[in-house]
């Protein structure tokens, strides 16, 4: 007896290159669609026009949606016009990869890949003058649960998102699954034992407010002031309007002979990967995340880490053992980060016995469940 046609739509309408994290988990769950039985399963992708060329390669039906910035339109379009176009019966699934669900039938099997915390981080502060961000903390939660039908499956990427979004979505626990983000096999290279003289940081993170660029300028500031002759290197992936911003309110940076700031603006993943390998450390200071991608990636690369001493960043390190965690919200933590435990850090992989050894053995440990394994296991129960 032959498998019944299952068709999975995927909704990405909101998402392109410059979304960062999400660009990359759509980008490797289109990479692995093959480890499905194509003649049981159609994939149909809602994606903007970005995508066309990729949709095609890998046979992917592709229908082209673009809501990036677009929220009332979205928001329209989730609530009368998906139902139009997507299928009601029991073979059809729809996978979300931007929070909430648009409005369809009752035998639609939904799957919400929730992978914002702003609405779930109580303590969290936020300048008035952001709204959006504003906007989100006390609206969105209501927005992804409304969005769900009875049989919802919530995907998320860590244990802490598994028990605070399940309970204020109203999820059962036995319906929320933890969907690991992962590297690309091209980005798990062999660990580069050499760095660059001049200790150099990198953080690539588009301009949000819970980013916390701010900090590391005034980390920089105490630096300067703190080890006056240490030549240190900050490279971001800053917009060209929010550095500007930074340029002005923080001038003796930036004319700084000992502090170099290099800017790359938005940058595909190789140069991503490439940065890696050109830097000494990830400086990772974001006071909001739900998985924290570069986590994973410097970590892959056996690259020293000095991040925030906040769940996302200990759930996704773990026992990893070149790391430094500092208090986000405190600049001269950072600075000491920056001068003294990195440093540390560094004398730690020289003092390692078979430092490639060592971090192979931490790949290796770093085995978590997928977004596709799940995906699969869902569609095989259904079918069974």
């Amino acid at each position: 007896m032959s498998k019944r046609q299952n068709t999975i739509y995927l909704y990405a309408t909101a998402i392109t290159q410059a979304a960062g994290g999400s660009h990359t988990i759509l980008v490797n769950l289109l990479n692995n669609l093959h480890q499905f039985h194509t003649d049981a399963t159609q994939f149909i992708l809602l994606a903007p026009i970005e995508y066309a060329v990729f949709a095609k390669e890998k046979n992917v039906q592709h229908i082209i949606i673009n809501h990036n910035k677009k929220w009332l339109k979205r928001l329209y379009w989730e609530r009368f016009l998906g139902k139009k176009l997507i299928k009601n019966n029991p073979n059809t699934f729809l996978l979300s990869l931007q929070n909430t669900l648009p409005n369809v039938g009752s035998e639609v099997q939904t799957i919400a890949y929730v992978h914002t915390s702003i609405c779930f981080d109580k303590d969290i502060k936020i300048p008035l003058k952001h709204w959006r961000e504003n906007l989100k903390k006390y609206f969105y939660a209501s927005a992804i649960k409304n969005s769900f039908t009875p049989n919802t499956i919530l995907l998320v990427q860590t244990k802490w998102m598994e028990a605070v979004a399940s309970s204020a979505l109203d999820i059962p626990r036995s319906r929320a699954h933890i969907a690991t983000p992962t590297v690309p096999p091209k980005s798990i290279l062999p660990v580069k034992t050499t760095r660059p003289k001049v200790a150099t940081f990198f953080y690539p993170a588009k301009f949000y407010f819970h980013k916390n660029h701010k900090a590391i300028f005034e980390a920089l500031q105490l630096l300067s002031k703190k080890r006056p002759t240490l030549k240190v290197k900050v490279v971001l992936t800053l917009d060209e309007k929010n550095l500007e911003k930074f340029k002005t309110e923080f001038p003796d940076i930036f004319t700084s002979k000992t502090i170099e700031i290099e800017n790359l603006g938005f940058i595909s993943n190789d140069l991503v990967d490439q940065t890696y390998d050109a830097s000494s450390a990830l400086l990772f200071p974001s006071i909001l995340e739900t998985f924290g991608l570069p986590l994973i990636e410097a970590r892959q690369k056996g690259l020293p880490i000095i991040c925030s001493n906040l769940s996302y960043a200990k759930e996704v390190l773990g026992n990893y053992p070149f790391v430094h965690f500092f208090d986000p919200y405190s600049p001269e933590d950072i600075a000491d980060a920056m001068i003294t435990k990195f440093p540390e850090i560094e004398q730690k992989q020289h003092e390692t016995p078979d430092l490639q050894k060592s971090i192979e053995s931490d790949r290796n440990q770093y085995r978590k469940t997928t977004l596709l394994e799940i995906l699969k296991t869902l569609i095989e129960k259904s079918d069974a």
